[in-house]
């Protein structure tokens, strides 16, 4: 793309800003930026285009293999975990009963990419150049820099997937987060809702209504947190806290819940992939900043540790009196906090103007410009998705929230219930790892522990951003 055509591609800006906390290097950038007419689609780059024309798998073939030949096939699945999405035993088992699923499916195998401190990119430069690949598994923070370094193919190019690629068949807008620049490159598989779980024994003992399917204001919430925390107490103990707001002392560690999942379930939008810094001077932003600063600094209902981890996260979720948390809804370990008898009933997250439901997603499957048979990765990645509900709970799609209860039998009809209404609302969390730890660092931080104004506060992040964008553009 000339400079001119540069100019008249109204999304490149954007991206480009976003490139700055993706760390994308500039060689790639020409795929991240590439745009298209309103009924046209971007282009592909030279890597993808080659690959698609070269093997077996592209749209315009009629032909496939049989169904006993696929089966003598191998594809490998590398896979990226989700910091508090499924545990390694759910991928080794989903690999292994993908395989068996039915008539047609290559043999899978799985593999890990640790992504250390060094980041997803430092990650994929330890791989061999001519590491065969076929299938990758990511947590939606990944897809940018993944299709940045031109390691998924465009799903749409691909024939054997069209089932997949029905944008009404997954929850809220969970399946537009695997689009980039107008292509689709991945479809999520698992979720990770951030609902309000509150206990109605505690809710009992201090005569506190529980909230409504439609959800509290942040007034409401903020005042029933107050009743909820004994001011007697002046203690950090869980129990006696009306919200169990996790807040790690060591700067740029997360919080739990993280400013992102308070944002957007009052109707923010974030500043990811998609949007820019002004969405922290939004009204609903700095309401929803305002509600941090109060549950910490004036409820004080909060735990402060020096960093989390899973044994520290676990300590302080464990207790079956906790009157209120919130924590990404999954079947990994979390979840045995979440359902015990007489344990937690589910409701939105504070709302504003719209009510949302924050929602990571966990797992995404994308193809690999690796491979070297399209067909294969494309019968494997339908054999995984199919089987991800038989397993892992929630699923992105709609159709497979009936099968939740075979993966949870402790999920009651009343669980079911709620979650068919939320995951309607589903709105995917499209931050990238930078993008998080710039939140945590110039939001989280300040609103929860500082003393300055939250205006202040916001104008200030927008204008790092900023700044870190014309840096990089230049």
């Amino acid at each position: 793309m000339g400079s001119s055509g540069r100019g008249q591609c109204k999304s490149k800006k954007r991206f480009a800003r976003r490139t700055v906390l993706t760390m994308i290097t500039p060689i790639v950038a020409g795929l991240m930026v590439a745009c298209g007419g309103v009924n046209s689609k971007p282009s592909l780059s030279d890597k993808q285009q080659a690959v698609l024309e070269d093997i077996s798998g592209f749209a315009d073939v009629s032909s496939s293999p049989l169904d006993s030949d696929m089966e003598k096939l191998t594809v490998e699945a590398l896979v990226i975990h989700s910091p508090w999405g499924p545990r390694g035993d759910s991928y080794r088992q989903l690999a292994s009963l993908a395989s068996r699923s039915e008539p047609g499916v290559p043999r899978i195998f799985q593999n890990q990419l640790a992504v250390g401190e060094a980041g997803l990119a430092a990650a994929l430069d330890s791989l061999p150049e001519l590491r065969e690949l076929d299938i990758m598994l990511f947590p939606v923070q990944h897809l940018g820099d993944l299709v940045g370094s031109e390691e998924l193919l465009a799903l749409d190019k691909i024939s054997g997937i069209t089932e997949l690629l029905d944008e009404g068949s997954y929850w809220g807008n969970t399946y537009s987060a695997g689009t980039i620049n107008g292509r689709q490159f991945a479809v999520p598989l698992v979720l990770g809702p951030w609902f309000l779980m509150f206990n109605p024994k505690v809710f009992n003992k201090f005569g506190v209504e529980i909230p409504t399917s439609s959800g509290w204001s942040a007034d409401v919430f903020a005042d029933n947190v107050r009743r909820l925390t004994p001011r007697s107490s002046g203690s950090q103990d869980p129990e006696s806290l009306g919200f169990l707001q996790l807040l790690p002392t060591t700067k740029g560690t997360q919080p739990l819940p993280p400013s992102w999942v308070w944002m957007q379930g009052m109707g923010s939008e974030l500043p990811d992939r998609n949007h820019d810094s002004e969405v922290l001077n939004s009204n609903s932003a700095l309401e929803a900043m305002k509600l941090m600063r109060r549950i910490v600094q004036e409820e004080r209902s909060v735990v402060t540790m020096p960093t989390l981890r899973g044994r520290s996260v676990w300590g302080a979720t464990a207790s079956r009196d906790l009157a209120m948390m919130s924590l990404p809804t999954n079947s990994g370990w979390l979840l045995n906090q979440w359902r015990k008898k007489d344990g937690f009933d589910l409701a939105p997250m504070p709302k504003g103007q719209t009510t949302r439901t924050p929602t990571d997603i966990h797992m995404m499957a994308g193809i690999s410009s690796r491979t070297n048979n399209v067909d294969a990765a494309a019968a494997g990645m339908k054999a995984l998705a199919n089987i991800v509900p038989s397993i892992i709970f929630p699923s992105a799609l709609r159709k497979d929230l009936d099968r939740a209860v075979e993966v949870e039998t402790v999920l009651r009809s009343q669980d079911m219930e709620y979650m068919q209404t939320a995951l309607t609302k589903a709105t995917s969390l499209n931050l990238s790892p930078s993008d998080r730890q710039f939140m945590t660092s110039e939001l989280d931080h300040p609103v929860m522990l500082g003393e300055k104004s939250i205006e202040e506060i916001a104008q200030r992040a927008a204008k790092v951003l900023d700044d870190l964008s014309y840096s990089r553009e230049r």
